[in-house]
């Protein structure tokens, strides 16, 4: 019996990222669509509640059932588990993004919340991602998506819902110029971020100019992380923990207080 995977994104359900990973997944699974009817990049965890939300059912050649919802990624997936669907999926995977989230952009990141939120619901996830916003070839790295996805269902890497989400990143190259898969851990890389001020004084408009000046990174620009390893050509995969607790500060505060 085939197994049925919801796949969400932060770009709208009109991204061709989605297009990507439903034309590679639907060859072995049943698909079921929910994303953003706008796009919601940098929304991270954010979802609606005290306004409503809208949802609408989007006729597709291919049989595929998608629904668009009017609020952010986490919404999606919350309005799918809860209300769309008729029972949960078996797995839920989010993007191709059109840009990294790599570093602590899977923070900010719209797509790492629909994984994260999968995770929430004891459901196994993936997010997937492409360096560089303009994406040209993103089309060509559904079949690794697919790939890298059954490697970690055959491995028992998605076993253990609710625990761990896979953060997936292709690097900004055509597919055949891929130096292969790396696991590396998150690095504390952030982006250099500046202000646009139109108005000065005490009040005035102001606007980001996003990652204009590149990225700060931390850590040392070894390979064991995913900025420095994504840059240089490597597919790279990190396993991201639901539960944020830092155990040692846990147990030093208990020395502490108890």
């Amino acid at each position: 019996m085939r197994k049925t995977i919801l796949i969400s994104n932060d770009d709208g359900f009109f991204a061709p990222g989605i297009e990507t990973l439903i034309s590679a997944f639907k060859q072995k699974y049943d698909i079921f669509v929910v994303a953003p009817e706008t796009e919601q990049s940098g929304k991270s965890h954010s979802f609606t509640f005290q306004t409503p939300l809208y949802y609408k059912k989007i006729e597709r050649a291919d049989g595929v059932e998608m629904y668009s919802v009017s609020g952010a990624p986490a919404d999606c997936v919350k309005v799918a588990l809860a209300h769309l669907m008729p029972k949960n999926p078996d797995f839920v995977i989010s993007g191709i993004n059109a840009g990294e989230n790599i570093g602590i952009a899977s923070f900010y990141s719209g797509t790492c919340a629909v994984a994260r939120e999968a995770g929430f619901w004891r459901i196994p996830s993936v997010a997937y991602s492409l360096h560089g916003v303009q994406c040209e070839n993103i089309s060509e790295y559904g079949n690794m998506a697919l790939e890298i996805f059954e490697t970690l269902r055959e491995n028992g890497f998605l076993d253990e819902a609710g625990k761990r989400f896979y953060n997936v990143n292709f690097p900004i190259c055509h597919i055949n110029e891929v130096k292969g898969i790396k696991i590396v851990r998150q690095s504390m890389a952030y982006y250099k971020d500046t202000y646009v001020v139109k108005d000065g004084g005490n009040e005035g408009e102001i606007r980001l100019r996003a990652n204009q000046n590149g990225m700060a990174e931390v850590e040392p620009c070894e390979q064991t992380f995913d900025n420095a390893a994504n840059t240089e050509g490597w597919a790279t995969i990190t396993p991201i923990l639901l539960d944020a607790t830092d155990e040692g500060g846990l147990a030093e505060l208990k020395r502490v207080w108890e």
